[in-house]
């Protein structure tokens, strides 16, 4: 187990500063502890799970001190990274812009996690993937003089077709794929 991030040493990016070992500030990983395949998921207990189907038990673990668990190990010989991220836009927001400054070459992220919806259809626990997602967000002016809608909702932001369709053809009980469209 490594605790990572603890001293920011000298850093040259206020974007993205890195300590002396080269770890980058919020995630607390360097350059070669990140795959290039990505699972995200909110909860760090889902990510210990997910974590014992790696193919090497003792695969790295990296606790930041901002609140990130990191595994890196590989699935069926396939690198893989599964980072618990918390909740929220911000937290992701490190995941992505961390991530990246640390790997080399093509990345992708796949979010596996949990929502709600208010469509009583669907039934809870039913897998569903999504080929477009939209960001939803408080209107703190709203809440101070009543001006606007109480919160703001981005356009429609595509997934990878590819990415899409690969996860949607994955075998999994009670599957459902979904379009904001």
């Amino acid at each position: 187990m490594s605790t990572a991030g603890q001293h920011l040493g000298n850093p040259q990016d206020a974007n993205f500063p890195h300590d002396a070992e080269g770890r980058v500030y919020h995630l607390g990983v360097r350059k070669g502890e990140v795959a290039n395949r990505i699972l995200s998921v909110g909860d760090a207990g889902r990510a210990a799970m997910l974590s014992k189907m790696l193919d090497d038990p003792d695969n790295l673990f990296i606790a930041s001190n901002r609140g990130f668990t990191v595994y890196t190990g590989t699935y069926k010989k396939t690198p893989l990274t599964i980072i618990a991220t918390g909740m929220g836009t911000p937290m992701i927001d490190f995941v992505v812009r961390e991530s990246r400054a640390v790997v080399d070459g093509p990345m992708a992220i796949v979010r596996f996690g949990t929502c709600g919806t208010p469509q009583t259809h669907i039934p809870i626990g039913t897998i569903m993937v999504a080929d477009q997602s939209v960001l939803i967000r408080r209107n703190v002016d709203h809440w101070i003089n009543e001006s606007g809608s109480p919160y703001d909702i981005s356009r429609p932001v595509p997934a990878h077709p590819a990415l899409t369709e690969a996860v949607s053809s994955l075998p999994a009980h009670n599957a459902m794929y979904f379009s904001l469209l």
